[in-house]
């Protein structure tokens, strides 16, 4: 049996990235437009024709950015700084 390489990059959909990195489509959808989500700049995404897509490791590094909490209370406290 022939071993292949592993695939360097994979591309997922809006659906698939929103699934992915836990938001919902049409919150993905809004961002490539206001260039905002939930008050922070959203993961980069290729076009490619009509089609929108994301690399995975964009977002895992969009994801590995993101503020991290230790309690509800810190996030706001964050969120108001």
């Amino acid at each position: 049996m022939e071993i292949k390489a592993p695939i360097e990059s994979i591309n997922y959909s809006t659906r698939e990235a929103a699934m992915y990195i836990g938001f919902c489509k049409s919150s993905l959808d809004k961002s490539r437009v206001s260039g905002e989500l939930f008050g922070q700049k959203p993961p980069p995404f290729l076009k490619m024709g009509r089609s929108i897509r994301y690399r995975v490791e964009d977002l895992n590094a969009w994801v590995k950015c993101q503020e991290t909490f230790e309690s509800l209370a810190e996030a706001e406290a964050y969120k108001y700084q």
